[in-house]
């Protein structure tokens, strides 16, 4: 017999069943993360270990319960499901420095970051920050 979900389960599922955020694959780098990760890695590092001294070195208070998903913006009315997986990070609060640390992380890698309201992890109570790749150049 299934153990009875916990009631805070619970308002996270019914939380998920009405804001619909997409879902998050968790502790998952995309690919083109890992490589934007490059400037931060030594010579015998592996992406976890880049990806840890991204953390170090911009600042890494933002990153929590993160993995990689497909977000669906609306433009226009209709909805658009964007071409490339986003690295997604969802931590209780976002303050000031968060900011400047994934502004650090941008100018630095070129990714480009968004702060939204609606997150997987614990709908209403964490928020989602959206790293997407760097915009390609040239006409």
């Amino acid at each position: 017999m299934p153990k009875p979900k916990s009631e805070v389960q619970q308002q996270i599922d019914t939380a998920r069943e009405i804001l619909k955020p997409s879902p998050v694959r968790p502790n998952h780098i995309p690919r083109w993360f890992a490589q934007c990760l490059k400037p931060f890695r030594h010579k015998h590092d592996g992406t976890n270990m880049s990806f840890h001294r991204m953390r170090e070195a911009v600042g890494g208070r933002w990153v929590d319960h993160y993995g990689s998903t497909l977000i669906v913006r609306r433009e226009f009315g209709r909805e658009v499901r964007t071409e490339q997986i986003c690295f997604v990070s969802e931590p209780y609060g976002f303050r000031p420095d968060d900011a400047r640390y994934l502004d650090e992380l941008a100018k630095r890698t070129g990714v480009l970051w968004s702060l939204e309201a609606n997150s997987w992890w614990y709908p209403g109570h964490t928020v989602r920050i959206v790293i997407e790749p760097p915009k390609a150049t040239g006409a």
